[in-house]
């Protein structure tokens, strides 16, 4: 990955705002002229998917396909949401105070298509590998898909045990479900940077159903500051629907996307989303694009037992990692120093030393960094790499 694609132009102008706000509004309007909304009715979703103008395809658990990764393709339509698809929307960012995380309140209306058919056809068509091995394996999904969704249906076929009061028993319990996958994973990874996916099975639909997702204070530190400042710019810039983009792939690597969603997909044909590792990018505010290598674990909570495992149950949690080498960590806490660094050479032209106040204010900067390095073990990974 080339640094000058990572960079973004800043203007030479008199600053109302912060440096961090500047670069943050850069890639917010960069984001807007690339994003084009066209929501679609829901919940039935057009059977011709072929006469879409080469947007994404969403498809059963919500694996959004690309109808090319070329580049160019991958980045026009890289911001393509729920609410582009008609399937679901966001309906509330919400910043939780206690557990210092942003959560992401879902309401999904369907998991996507169930019919690969023409999917499969765009993809054999291709002269290249990797397309033809991602129409293989939708081959395989398509088998999975059938199969995984009559047994759901046969399952809930028996109306004495699967029926309305069931269903109202999972919604009352599932506050107090989300609750206890906060608790548990703050105490079970109070040095990882993950967010979380919870869910729950739906009778209405027959389906699991995503509910909430949640970002972890670490994860959103290494997106672009501290929650509260991100959880404002995000209701600031009406990033509510972007939020999961910004750590779902870098710009122009739809090629790392194509053989991203391969390993998704047969990650949950083979273990239902159990220990899948896969590298990605994140892109994070201030316009910095950084690798990362994800892992994707899966729990189950049991409402009766208050407890939280890997037995299958009706509240389901997604958990995922981010693992960053400590030479992209240093990267971005460089270039971050550079952009301050620039702030302050277009606000004070002609003036060495920083004035008393902007001293400090670099210096709360650095010792967030400092926290940053320290509580996420950073330091000793700086070390043991030398």
């Amino acid at each position: 990955m080339k640094k000058n694609e990572t960079q973004i132009a800043i203007k030479k102008e008199k600053y109302v705002k912060s440096e961090s706000d500047k670069i943050v509004k850069a890639n917010i309007n960069r984001y807007k002229r690339k994003k084009q909304v066209k929501v679609q009715l829901h919940p039935n979703l057009p059977r011709n998917i072929l006469s879409w103008n080469q947007e994404p395809i969403y498809i059963y658990f919500l694996f959004k396909i690309f109808q090319s990764y070329d580049n160019e393709d991958y980045n026009q339509h890289r911001y393509f949401g729920y609410a582009d698809a008609g399937i679901g929307r966001i309906n509330q960012i919400y910043l939780d105070k206690i557990n210092q995380t942003i959560d992401l309140n879902l309401q999904i209306y369907s998991q996507g298509y169930e019919d690969y058919k023409q999917l499969i056809q765009i993809f054999k068509t291709r002269q290249d590998i990797l397309y033809y091995n991602l129409a293989n394996v939708l081959e395989q999904y398509q088998l999975w898909t059938d199969e995984h969704l009559n047994y759901i249906l046969n399952l809930f076929s028996d109306k004495n045990i699967f029926n309305k009061s069931l269903q109202e028993k999972i919604d009352l319990a599932y506050p107090e479900f989300e609750q206890a996958a906060k608790n548990w994973a703050n105490q079970a990874f109070p040095n990882e940077l993950f967010e979380i996916e919870l869910g729950t099975m739906n009778f209405n639909q027959a389906r699991p159903i995503l509910i909430k997702k949640i970002f972890s204070h670490g994860l959103m530190m290494l997106l672009g500051g501290e929650v509260y400042d991100i959880y404002q710019r995000l209701i600031e810039y009406n990033l509510k629907e972007s939020l999961s983009s910004f750590l779902d792939g870098g710009e122009y690597n739809g090629r790392l996307q194509l053989e991203k969603i391969i390993i998704l997909i047969k990650g949950i044909m083979n273990n239902h989303f159990n220990d899948i590792v896969f590298d990605d990018e994140i892109f994070t505010l201030d316009g910095i694009s950084i690798p990362t290598k994800k892992t994707i674990k899966t729990y189950y909570y049991n409402d009766e037992e208050k407890t939280i495992t890997q037995q299958p149950s009706l509240h389901f949690i997604l958990i995922t990692f981010y693992n960053f080498e400590p030479n992209w960590i240093k990267y971005l806490i460089e270039t971050r120093q550079q952009f301050s660094q620039l702030r302050k050479e277009i606000e004070y032209p002609g003036i060495k030393e920083a004035s008393k106040k902007q001293f400090y204010k670099n210096f709360e900067y650095i010792c967030k960094q400092e926290y940053f390095l320290e509580k996420f073990d950073y330091i000793n990974k700086f070390e043991n790499n030398n």
